[in-house]
């Protein structure tokens, strides 16, 4: 998304560069309105949103059978972490995650 940003960025100050030179006639207005004003950016904004929720569907976290819950309360200073599968576990100031498995964040 960095380098698409960058490049309409460079797009756009070519353009203008193009415009501040007045060159003689490189295209229509209905080109310069309809290609550049309209279908440009709407086919970049496009592009960029599907590559967005491709990527943001792959991480988004998904329920397995294995999966460990932690319900952790805040505190001035303080950090208390409670175990779903272990109900009687409390542990202050220490996470346990076990390595290897999903994990997922509510």
């Amino acid at each position: 998304m960095l380098w698409s940003s960058g490049t309409i960025f460079v797009f756009v100050m070519v353009l203008l560069a193009v415009a501040l030179r007045r060159v003689p006639r490189i295209a229509t207005e209905r080109f310069w309105f309809w290609g550049l004003g309209v279908v440009f950016p709407l086919a970049i904004l496009a592009s960029l949103t599907l590559y967005g929720l491709i990527l943001g569907q792959r991480l988004a976290p998904v329920p397995a059978p294995d999966l460990v819950r932690v319900e952790a309360e805040a505190r001035q200073w303080a950090w208390t972490f409670r175990y779903a599968d272990a109900p009687g576990l409390v542990t202050h100031g220490l996470l346990h995650i076990p390595r290897g498995g999903p994990s997922m964040s509510i």
